[in-house]
C-alpha cells in the first residue's frame, strides 16, 4: 500500500473545498445599465454625478444607504467628495483590480528567480511568463501560482512545512517561503469574496500591505490601508449598514446561488456590462466615431440591455433544442 502524500494547506486547495464552504447569502444578483454619464470618468463632476445617481437609485428602492465600488484613482476622489459633502455611502476599493495589483506585486518580487522556469513548465510557452508576471492575464496568473505553490508544498518534507523554519535555511529558501506566503494571501483574498467572508477579506487586505510596498505599488499600499481604516469608521457610524452589506454577505455579486458563487463587483462589470459594450453593435465598434451614434447608444443602452437579458433564456432554450 502506498504511503499517503503530504497534506496540502487549506489555502492552497480552496478549489477542492468549494462545495463544502458556506456563504452568508446565496441570492443571485441582477446587473443592468443605469444612466450613462457621457464624460471623462476621472472628472470630479462625473464622480459626483455618479454618487448622486446611485443614492437616488438606492432611495427609490427604499434603502437609506448605498455601497459603491471604485478603482483606486476614482476611489480617492470619491472619498474626498463624500467627506467634503457627507453622503450616506459606503465606498469599496475594487477587489478584482486589487487582486491583479497583488499578482503584479508577486511577479515583480519574484522576477529573475526560478519561478519563470516553473511558469514555462506550466504553460509550455514563453508568452505565458510575461502574462503571469505582469498580471495581464488574471486567470492564467492565479492558475499558475496555485499549481506551482501546490507542487512546492507536495514536494517539501513534513519537517519543513513551517514557512518560518524554511526562511531560516538561507536566502533561496527564504525567497520561496515568501512566495508561498504571497500565494496563500492571494488565495485567501479570492476565497473571501467567493464565500462573502468580509472578515477574511480585511485580513487578506492587511497582509497584502507590506508586499504592495515592497513592489513599489504605493497607490494600493495607501488604498488598501484606507479600506481597513474606513471599515473601522463605518462600523462606528453605520453599524446597521455594515451588518447588512458585509456581515450578511450582500457585498458579493453572484451569477448563481451556489456557496462558491461570489465575485467582486468590478469583475462582474468587466464580465458583463463591459463585455456587452465591446461586442458587435456596442460602444467599441463604431459608436465612438460618430457623436450622434454615441449619443444614441448612451441613451438607449439601459433599455436595450433589458431586452437582451429577457431574450437570453429564449436563446439558450433554442440552443439546447438544436443540440438535442
Amino acid at each position: 500500500m502506498a504511503a499517503p502524500g503530504p497534506a496540502v494547506p487549506e489555502s492552497l486547495c480552496w478549489l477542492m473545498e468549494a462545495e463544502q464552504s458556506t456563504a452568508h447569502n446565496s441570492r443571485v444578483s441582477k446587473m443592468w445599465y443605469m444612466l450613462i454619464v457621457d464624460a471623462s470618468p476621472t472628472d470630479w463632476s462625473t464622480i459626483n454625478a455618479t454618487v448622486e445617481m446611485v443614492l437616488d437609485e438606492a432611495n427609490s428602492m427604499g434603502k437609506s444607504m448605498a455601497l459603491v465600488t471604485f478603482d483606486y484613482q476614482l476611489f480617492v476622489k470619491a472619498l474626498v467628495i463624500i467627506v467634503t459633502k457627507p453622503h450616506p455611502i459606503i465606498l469599496r476599493l475594487g477587489g478584482f483590480h486589487q487582486a491583479k495589483a497583488f499578482l503584479f506585486a508577486i511577479g515583480k518580487i519574484m522576477r529573475g528567480s526560478a519561478l519563470e522556469t516553473a511558469i514555462k513548465i506550466v504553460f509550455d510557452a514563453e508568452s505565458g511568463v510575461d502574462k503571469v508576471l505582469n498580471a495581464s492575464d488574471y486567470y492564467k496568473g492565479v492558475r499558475a501560482h496555485q499549481l506551482i505553490a501546490k507542487a512546492i508544498v507536495l514536494s517539501t518534507p513534513e519537517s519543513f512545512k513551517d514557512l518560518d523554519n524554511i526562511a531560516k535555511m538561507g536566502r533561496t529558501p527564504k525567497l520561496w517561503a515568501l512566495y508561498l506566503k504571497m500565494v496563500t494571501i492571494l488565495l485567501q483574498f479570492i476565497r473571501a469574496e467567493r464565500t462573502a467572508n468580509y472578515e477574511l477579506y480585511l485580513t487578506a487586505t492587511e497582509e497584502m500591505l507590506p508586499f504592495f510596498a515592497s513592489a513599489g505599488n504605493h497607490n494600493y499600499t495607501k488604498g488598501a490601508r484606507m479600506m481597513i481604516q474606513l471599515h473601522d469608521e463605518w462600523c462606528r457610524k453605520y453599524p446597521d449598514a455594515v451588518n447588512e452589506f458585509f456581515l450578511k454577505g450582500q457585498h458579493a455579486v453572484r451569477y448563481s446561488d451556489g456557496n462558491w458563487g461570489g465575485i467582486w463587483s468590478d469583475m462582474a462589470i468587466v464580465q458583463t456590462l463591459m463585455k456587452s459594450a465591446k461586442t458587435r453593435g456596442g460602444l467599441a465598434h463604431g459608436a465612438l466615431r460618430d457623436p450622434n451614434v454615441l449619443k444614441t447608444w448612451v441613451l438607449t443602452a439601459p433599455h436595450t440591455s433589458e431586452v437582451s437579458d429577457a431574450m437570453l433564456p429564449v436563446y439558450e432554450g433554442m440552443k439546447r433544442k438544436r443540440g438535442s
